[in-house]
Protein backbone atom coordinates (compact mmCIF):
# COMPACT_ATOMS: atom_id res chain seq x y z
CA UNK A 1 0.00 0.00 0.00
CA UNK A 2 1.42 3.41 -0.87
CA UNK A 3 2.21 5.87 1.95
CA UNK A 4 -0.79 8.12 1.26
CA UNK A 5 -3.29 5.24 1.40
CA UNK A 6 -1.51 3.76 4.43
CA UNK A 7 -1.77 7.12 6.24
CA UNK A 8 -5.51 7.35 5.52
CA UNK A 9 -6.03 3.77 6.66
CA UNK A 10 -4.01 4.21 9.85
CA UNK A 11 -6.05 7.30 10.68
CA UNK A 12 -9.31 5.33 10.77
CA UNK A 13 -8.14 2.10 12.44
CA UNK A 14 -8.88 3.34 15.95
CA UNK A 15 -11.94 5.47 15.22
CA UNK A 16 -15.53 4.68 16.07
CA UNK A 17 -17.37 2.15 13.97
CA UNK A 18 -19.74 4.87 12.74
CA UNK A 19 -16.78 6.74 11.24
CA UNK A 20 -15.44 3.53 9.67
CA UNK A 21 -18.87 2.85 8.17
CA UNK A 22 -19.06 6.44 6.87
CA UNK A 23 -15.71 6.03 5.09
CA UNK A 24 -16.89 2.71 3.67
CA UNK A 25 -20.00 4.42 2.27
CA UNK A 26 -17.87 7.18 0.79
CA UNK A 27 -15.42 4.79 -0.88
CA UNK A 28 -17.91 2.22 -2.15
CA UNK A 29 -20.78 4.62 -2.88
CA UNK A 30 -23.28 2.29 -1.21
CA UNK A 31 -25.00 2.00 2.14
CA UNK A 32 -22.93 0.16 4.75
CA UNK A 33 -24.90 -2.81 6.06
CA UNK A 34 -22.22 -4.23 8.33
CA UNK A 35 -20.94 -3.15 11.71
CA UNK A 36 -18.14 -5.71 11.76
CA UNK A 37 -15.02 -3.58 12.22
CA UNK A 38 -12.54 -6.12 10.84
CA UNK A 39 -14.64 -6.75 7.72
CA UNK A 40 -15.05 -3.02 7.02
CA UNK A 41 -11.37 -2.25 7.62
CA UNK A 42 -10.29 -5.01 5.24
CA UNK A 43 -12.67 -3.79 2.53
CA UNK A 44 -11.52 -0.19 3.02
CA UNK A 45 -7.85 -1.22 2.86
CA UNK A 46 -8.53 -3.15 -0.35
CA UNK A 47 -10.35 -0.20 -1.91
CA UNK A 48 -7.65 2.29 -0.96
CA UNK A 49 -4.98 0.00 -2.39
CA UNK A 50 -6.99 -0.63 -5.56
CA UNK A 51 -7.40 3.11 -6.10
CA UNK A 52 -3.71 3.85 -5.72
CA UNK A 53 -2.19 0.78 -7.39
CA UNK A 54 -4.95 -0.17 -9.78
CA UNK A 55 -7.70 -2.71 -9.26
CA UNK A 56 -8.12 -6.09 -10.84
CA UNK A 57 -7.21 -6.45 -14.49
CA UNK A 58 -10.01 -6.81 -17.02
CA UNK A 59 -9.03 -10.46 -17.50
CA UNK A 60 -9.26 -11.12 -13.75
CA UNK A 61 -12.66 -9.39 -13.50
CA UNK A 62 -14.00 -11.48 -16.41
CA UNK A 63 -12.65 -14.69 -14.82
CA UNK A 64 -14.25 -13.82 -11.48
CA UNK A 65 -17.55 -13.09 -13.21
CA UNK A 66 -17.41 -16.44 -15.03
CA UNK A 67 -16.70 -18.31 -11.80
CA UNK A 68 -19.48 -16.50 -9.97
CA UNK A 69 -22.02 -17.25 -12.69
CA UNK A 70 -21.42 -21.01 -12.44
CA UNK A 71 -21.00 -21.36 -8.69
CA UNK A 72 -23.82 -22.89 -6.66
CA UNK A 73 -25.73 -20.38 -4.61
CA UNK A 74 -25.66 -20.87 -0.84
CA UNK A 75 -29.24 -20.90 0.39
CA UNK A 76 -28.63 -21.81 4.03
CA UNK A 77 -26.06 -21.01 6.66
CA UNK A 78 -22.81 -22.89 6.66
CA UNK A 79 -23.31 -24.67 9.97
CA UNK A 80 -22.72 -28.41 10.11
CA UNK A 81 -26.38 -29.40 10.31
CA UNK A 82 -27.41 -27.55 7.17
CA UNK A 83 -25.04 -29.30 4.75
CA UNK A 84 -27.73 -31.64 3.46
CA UNK A 85 -30.13 -28.76 2.91
CA UNK A 86 -27.51 -26.83 0.94
CA UNK A 87 -26.79 -29.81 -1.32
CA UNK A 88 -30.49 -30.46 -1.87
CA UNK A 89 -31.17 -26.87 -2.86
CA UNK A 90 -28.17 -26.82 -5.18
CA UNK A 91 -29.42 -29.96 -6.86
CA UNK A 92 -32.72 -28.30 -7.70
CA UNK A 93 -31.25 -25.03 -8.97
CA UNK A 94 -30.32 -24.36 -12.56
CA UNK A 95 -27.32 -22.20 -11.70
CA UNK A 96 -24.54 -24.63 -12.60
CA UNK A 97 -25.55 -25.68 -16.07
CA UNK A 98 -23.66 -25.56 -19.34
CA UNK A 99 -25.14 -23.74 -22.31
CA UNK A 100 -26.02 -26.99 -24.12
CA UNK A 101 -29.54 -28.22 -24.53
CA UNK A 102 -30.67 -31.45 -22.86
CA UNK A 103 -29.83 -34.47 -24.95
CA UNK A 104 -26.56 -33.10 -26.32
CA UNK A 105 -23.26 -34.87 -25.70
CA UNK A 106 -19.98 -33.56 -24.41
CA UNK A 107 -17.24 -35.76 -25.80
CA UNK A 108 -13.48 -35.77 -25.43
CA UNK A 109 -10.53 -37.65 -24.03
CA UNK A 110 -8.49 -37.29 -20.88
CA UNK A 111 -5.06 -38.92 -20.69
CA UNK A 112 -5.98 -41.13 -23.63
CA UNK A 113 -9.28 -42.25 -22.08
CA UNK A 114 -12.36 -41.14 -24.05
CA UNK A 115 -15.38 -39.81 -22.20
CA UNK A 116 -18.98 -38.99 -23.07
CA UNK A 117 -21.21 -36.82 -20.91
CA UNK A 118 -24.91 -36.50 -21.65
CA UNK A 119 -26.58 -33.18 -20.85
CA UNK A 120 -29.85 -33.91 -19.03
CA UNK A 121 -32.77 -31.69 -17.95
CA UNK A 122 -31.61 -31.80 -14.34
CA UNK A 123 -27.83 -32.01 -14.74
CA UNK A 124 -25.42 -34.40 -16.42
CA UNK A 125 -24.94 -38.14 -16.83
CA UNK A 126 -21.55 -39.82 -16.98
CA UNK A 127 -21.06 -43.60 -16.91
CA UNK A 128 -24.70 -44.17 -15.82
CA UNK A 129 -24.37 -41.81 -12.85
CA UNK A 130 -26.24 -38.50 -12.56
CA UNK A 131 -24.39 -35.34 -11.51
CA UNK A 132 -25.80 -31.93 -10.68
CA UNK A 133 -22.71 -29.95 -11.69
CA UNK A 134 -20.40 -30.32 -14.63
CA UNK A 135 -17.47 -29.72 -12.29
CA UNK A 136 -18.45 -32.91 -10.41
CA UNK A 137 -18.19 -34.83 -13.68
CA UNK A 138 -14.77 -33.30 -14.32
CA UNK A 139 -13.62 -34.38 -10.86
CA UNK A 140 -14.82 -37.91 -11.58
CA UNK A 141 -12.99 -38.04 -14.91
CA UNK A 142 -9.64 -36.55 -13.89
CA UNK A 143 -9.66 -36.98 -10.11
CA UNK A 144 -7.87 -33.69 -9.41
CA UNK A 145 -9.60 -30.47 -8.37
CA UNK A 146 -7.11 -28.16 -10.09
CA UNK A 147 -7.41 -30.00 -13.39
CA UNK A 148 -11.17 -30.22 -13.00
CA UNK A 149 -11.51 -26.43 -12.79
CA UNK A 150 -10.28 -26.00 -16.36
CA UNK A 151 -11.26 -29.44 -17.64
CA UNK A 152 -14.20 -28.51 -19.85
CA UNK A 153 -12.74 -25.23 -21.09
CA UNK A 154 -12.61 -26.50 -24.68
CA UNK A 155 -15.44 -29.04 -24.76
CA UNK A 156 -17.54 -29.51 -27.85
CA UNK A 157 -21.26 -30.19 -27.61
CA UNK A 158 -22.68 -32.41 -30.31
Amino acid sequence: MNPEARQKFDAIKDTRISQVAALYEELFDERCQSRNRQFLLRRIAWKLQARTEGGLSKKARLRAKAIASTAPIRTTSSDVNSGADLHQRSANSSVDRCDSTPGSLIEGAFQGRPFRVMVMDDGFEFESTRYVRLSDVAMQICGDREQAESFFANWKAS
